[in-house]
């Protein structure tokens, strides 16, 4: 009973750390997308292509790859 009590208190810490240094990077203009575990590699990859990719900031513009 007390090792479950231990591990929700430290899972409990653990999430206000995670949700304390988020609001404090979003105060400081940096934006982190936060993906529920577990994640399929495929859907991990996927993101990844999808924040990397290549923005064109006119529409005009088209970028060769």
């Amino acid at each position: 009973m007390r090792d479950s009590v231990i591990r929700t208190h430290e899972e409990s810490q653990s999430a206000w750390h995670t949700a304390y240094l988020l609001e404090a990077a979003r105060a400081n203009s940096h934006d982190f997308e936060l993906l529920a575990k577990p994640v399929h590699p495929a859907e991990l990859l996927e993101r990844i292509r999808e924040l990397t990719e290549p923005v064109s900031l006119l529409p005009a513009q088209r970028v060769q790859t």
